[in-house]
C-alpha cells in the first residue's frame, strides 16, 4: 500500500555479498567433508548431480547465483540504495579518534563500515526531512541510532512490521 519505503546502503550490500561468499564456501566445504562418509548414497539417483552442483570448483558460480537472487529481490521490492561509500571521511575519523559511537574500545573501535552507514543514513534523513527505522542486531549501531535524532533502532523485521501495523492510518488503508 506504499506505507513503507525500504532503504539499504551500498556498504551493507557489500557486507551481505561478502557473507554470502563466506557462508557458501563454508557450506560447500562441509558438504565435501561429509561426502567421504556418505558413500552409500552414491547408489541413489541424483546423488552425483547434487555433489557435482556443489563442487568446490563451482564456488564462484554458486555465490553469483545466490547474489543474483538477492539483487532480484531488492529490485522487486523497489529498495532505494543509499551511497554510504560516498560520505566524507573527515567526520568519521573525528568520531573514531574521539571514540564516539559507533566506535568504542577494543575491536569495536574499528567499525568503519558501520560509521559510514550511520553517517549516510543521517545525511539522507537531513536531506529528505524524514526519519528512518534501522533494523540491526549490532549493539554499537543500536546505541548510535539511539543517540541520533533521526534514526530509530529496531531489533528485528518483525518489530518493524508490528510498528507499522499498529499505526491506525495504515491499518485503515489495508482494510
Amino acid at each position: 500500500i506504499g506505507a513503507v519505503k525500504l532503504k539499504i546502503t551500498d556498504i551493507t550490500l557489500r557486507e551481505i555479498k561478502q557473507q554470502i561468499t563466506e557462508k557458501v564456501t563454508e557450506a560447500v566445504k562441509s558438504l565435501q567433508a561429509k561426502n567421504s562418509k556418505s558413500g552409500v548414497l552414491r547408489n541413489f539417483e541424483g546423488y552425483s548431480a547434487l555433489m557435482e552442483k556443489f563442487a568446490t570448483q563451482k564456488l564462484e558460480s554458486l555465490v553469483q547465483e545466490l547474489w543474483e537472487r538477492v539483487e532480484s529481490e531488492l529490485n522487486k521490492a523497489n529498495i532505494e540504495i543509499i551511497r554510504a561509500s560516498d560520505m566524507a571521511a573527515g567526520p568519521i575519523f573525528e568520531a573514531y579518534f574521539a571514540q564516539e559511537l559507533p566506535f568504542g574500545t577494543g575491536e569495536k573501535r574499528k567499525e568503519f563500515p558501520d560509521a559510514f552507514v550511520i553517517a549516510a543514513l543521517e545525511d539522507w534523513c537531513e536531506q529528505s526531512g524524514e526519519e528512518i527505522h534501522v533494523i540491526t542486531t549490532d549493539v554499537t549501531v543500536r546505541e548510535a541510532c539511539e543517540a541520533s535524532e533521526t534514526l530509530y533502532p529496531l531489533a528485528s523485521l518483525a518489530d518493524f512490521v508490528d510498528l507499522v501495523l499498529r499505526r491506525n492510518e495504515y491499518v485503515e488503508k489495508a482494510v
